[in-house]
């Protein structure tokens, strides 16, 4: 993996070691800024790949979750030692990785492209989700329509669907556009009306 942009939120400049170790490393350290209000803005508009806190900071420990929810990078959290709680800290900051401040400096690569990676192939999921999701919705939409048609005009399915298929050529809509607005016409015309537009 190419050098990571990483931003390093280091108020108490402790993770000396670490930056060195990744700027070693031929990754960009950008340090963030010093308070937890403005490091979520400054994250959104420098989009790094990964975002290293210090866990001894409880500020910026509240900071993490707001980071991981907003989705911008991965948060790896540096810790000084492995110990029970690791586990339990590293969830409160919904942390992608965990990295031992003073771990060696291919540790601290690895751990961190891991993160990367690992945020990767979530967004990719929860992309391919919704467009799923989206794709069901459309037929769900498309189906409500069909069966409209079928009950409205006596139509078979297959000739409902024909006829949907030919007004989306017409009007250059997609099979949900004209769906829609069959629905929404349905609505308007009531009952009673037994002609297709």
């Amino acid at each position: 993996m190419p050098g990571l942009h990483v931003l390093m939120i280091d108020p108490g400049f402790v993770l000396g070691h670490m930056a060195e170790a990744l700027r070693g490393a031929g990754n960009a350290v950008v340090p963030g800024p010093g308070d937890a209000q403005t490091v979520l803005a400054f994250a959104g508009r420098l989009l790094p790949d990964v975002v290293v806190i210090p866990a001894r900071h409880p500020e910026l420990m509240d900071l993490a979750p707001q980071l991981a929810h907003a989705r911008v990078a991965p948060v790896v959290l540096a810790i000084d030692s492995a110990g029970r709680d690791t586990v339990d800290l590293a969830k409160r900051a919904r942390a992608a990785a965990v990295v031992r401040s003073d771990a060696s400096p291919v540790e601290i690569q690895v751990a961190l492209e891991l993160a990367v990676l690992s945020h990767r192939d979530r967004r990719r999921l929860e992309k391919t989700v919704a467009r799923l999701e989206q794709a069901l919705e459309a037929r769900k939409t498309v189906e409500q329509a069909k069966g409209l048609l079928m009950d409205r005009f006596g139509l078979k399915e297959a000739e409902a669907y024909a006829r949907m298929r030919r007004m989306a050529m017409d009007s250059r809509k997609s099979l949900r556009e004209v769906a829609e607005v069959i629905l929404a016409w349905k609505d308007i015309a009531g009952p009673q009306r037994r002609t297709l537009p």
